[in-house]
């Protein structure tokens, strides 16, 4: 496991937060967890150096002021995140939705499961697949 990696968490819900970055210690304890509410305050954010190159993203789909396909539209614009993996993570499973972030740009998308143990797994398996980190 290599140390440094820096997660980005983007949602509006702050239980799922809280809940995601729970997961995320079960998972591994060589990362970074930042977040921010909603997609105006993640770009509000990401002008400040600690949080504008994350080493991954995940982000929610539905969130006040700025959704998270308006979010990642702006965010593939970025240049300096055109390399970072972006993994939406929602609780809608609508195959329509799903081909639209990955048409949009995002690498890979994750429903939120029902319970914390399938949470911990997918988060490990989206982190296996995408970085270094766990």
């Amino acid at each position: 496991m290599s140390k440094g990696v820096t997660i980005f968490l983007v949602d509006d819900d702050a239980e799922d937060r809280r809940v995601f970055k729970d997961a995320l210690e079960e998972v591994t304890s060589t990362v970074q967890l930042l977040s921010a509410y909603d997609g105006e305050h993640a770009l509000e954010l990401m002008n400040d150096r600690k949080f504008s190159n994350p080493d991954i993203i995940f982000m929610d789909l539905n969130m006040p002021r700025m959704n998270g396909m308006e979010l990642l539209a702006e965010l593939r614009q970025r240049r300096n995140l055109t390399d970072v993996p972006i993994i939406v993570f929602s609780t809608s499973a609508m195959l329509t939705f799903i081909q639209q972030c990955m048409q949009l740009g995002a690498d890979d998308y994750l429903i939120k499961p029902e319970s914390f143990a399938m949470l911990v797994s997918g988060i490990r398996q989206k982190l296996e697949k995408h970085t270094s980190a766990a």
